[in-house]
């Protein structure tokens, strides 16, 4: 029935409550971007989670500003948004500024959570530092580092391995073997 508000086309969304007062700096700049995207997709939580690889629960702490998002969730949450991907390196610098601030312990924000199927080395017992803010900027400088290197061993081996063959016969493929008693094909 065309105007119900129970239709497909509108689905029931609940309201967002207001942000926490405590949440402050580039943790509340974060979450007031990432709400603002949220209320233009027009998504339910439902919707969302059958659409990205989070659930509901997460997606609401995300929303409420009590954990944050890793970068790799914020670039898919993105791509479901007409104008979500234009808006994506703001967001995204938006997003380290809120996580560096989490990480030193500026605001009640749990820092993002490491990928699925990633393990976390727990402290010593005694030790309460928190991590250093350019721990996440210096795997990142790592794993850059290590994939250039993988890429340039690649660049030099595919020549190696698809290069002219020095053998006596003059480099060209051997003949074909048949079977004992099978005509040769010309």
């Amino acid at each position: 029935m065309p105007g119900n508000q129970n239709h497909a086309a509108h689905p029931r969304r609940k309201p967002l409550a207001p942000l926490p007062g405590e949440l402050s700096g580039p943790v509340r700049d974060f979450v007031a971007a990432l709400r603002r995207m949220h209320g233009e997709l027009g998504y339910s939580l439902k919707d969302l989670e059958g659409r990205l690889p989070a659930s509901r629960s997460s997606l609401s702490r995300y929303l409420r500003g009590q954990s944050l998002p890793d970068e790799r969730l914020l670039v898919q949450w993105c791509k479901l948004s007409f104008t979500g991907e234009d808006r994506l390196p703001a967001l995204v610098e938006l997003l380290h500024r809120a996580q560096e601030a989490a990480d030193a312990g500026e605001s009640g924000v749990t820092p993002s959570p490491e990928p699925e199927g990633a393990t976390v080395a727990e402290p010593p017992a005694g030790d309460t530092t928190a991590p250093p803010a350019g721990r996440r900027r210096l795997r990142l400088a790592l794993a850059v580092l290590g994939t250039a290197a993988v890429l340039a061993a690649a660049a030099l081996a595919v020549p190696a391995l698809t290069g002219p063959d020095d053998s006596p016969d003059g480099g060209g493929t051997p003949p074909l073997q048949t079977p004992a008693g099978a005509p040769a094909r010309p």
